[in-house]
């Protein structure tokens, strides 16, 4: 489970990476950035039947002209691939949940709705848990859509990290009340053969910035408390000239043994899988080395 501390911090990260999206200078719906050379989402409802302007705008005011990238966009499943020419720092990893495993799990989806009245100019947040996982990809999740002009807004996974669905359309109210539906990205996967590698470059920024945040409040990235991780330092553990990250702190640790363990003298309170090293850390001091 996600701190709520650390929610209050992502949050405003996720934002900086959505903007909202004009048709023909009427605003139609929301967006977000998923690389850093300007490739979006957004729901491909929100465009029209062939739009013949696009433009975008980002949370810090600034407008770029949109093209539609039909050839990657999924259009049954309601997904508009977008690229602007532009490079942006703010951009989300995208990624797929299991269907058997993250039922219930809590997600938080953002965007625009109602933002063609200038009183709700500001990004909406709203959170709760999903319901159901639809035979048509698409994830059901209570009170994640608001109104028009949030679809295309980005559904973010705590658990996992990652942006899970863009959020579509709601239930008619004779039908379901108060409850939204969001569209997976497994077909957009499958169609866009350079998507994967681009989310793993995307995932790298976004996970080290989780590193960052979390360290300001002292906890790591997945939520807990750091109270008895610490650096672990080439001297702790005898060995030198590797860097990798350990809980959030970055220090210079390796072994020559794939299998390599850093044991305490107690149970471990935590495991950590860095590069294909585990690392137990408990308390403040690294005992000894051993292989396994």
């Amino acid at each position: 489970m996600v701190n709520d501390e650390l929610k209050k911090l992502i949050h405003p990260e996720i934002e900086k990476a959505i903007v909202k999206i004009f048709v023909r200078d009427e605003f139609k719906g929301t967006g977000f950035f998923i690389t850093r050379d300007g490739y979006l989402l957004t729901a491909y409802h929100c465009l029209g039947p062939l739009p013949a302007e696009i433009v975008i705008e980002t949370k810090f005011g600034d407008k770029f002209e949109a093209k539609l990238d039909n050839d990657n966009s999924v259009i049954k499943n309601d997904i508009a691939v977008l690229k602007v020419d532009c490079t942006t720092n703010h951009c989300l990893p995208l990624g797929i949940l299991s269907k058997e495993t993250h039922v219930f799990d809590e997600v938080v989806a953002f965007g625009y709705p109602a933002a063609h009245k200038s009183e709700n100019n500001k990004i909406g947040i709203y959170s709760d848990k999903i319901s159901r996982f639809r035979k048509d990809n698409k994830i059901e999740i209570p009170n994640a859509l608001k109104g028009k002009g949030q679809s295309g807004g980005p559904v973010y996974h705590y658990a996992t990290r990652r942006i899970v669905a863009l959020t579509t359309e709601g239930y008619k109210n004779e039908v379901m009340t108060d409850t939204g539906l969001a569209t997976s990205f497994e077909k957009l996967f499958v169609l866009w053969d350079e998507l994967e590698d681009m989310t793993i470059e995307v995932a790298k920024f976004w996970e080290k910035r989780l590193n960052q945040l979390a360290q300001q409040i002292g906890i790591s990235s997945d939520g807990e408390r750091n109270e008895n991780i610490v650096e672990i330092t080439a001297t702790e553990l005898g060995e030198r000239n590797s860097n990798i990250v350990i809980a959030g702190f970055e220090g210079d640790a390796n072994s020559n043994s794939s299998n390599s363990r850093a044991e305490t003298n107690k149970t471990a309170a935590k495991v950590q899988k860095v590069k294909g090293k585990y690392i137990k850390i408990v308390g403040k001091k690294v005992t000894k080395i051993s292989s396994s």
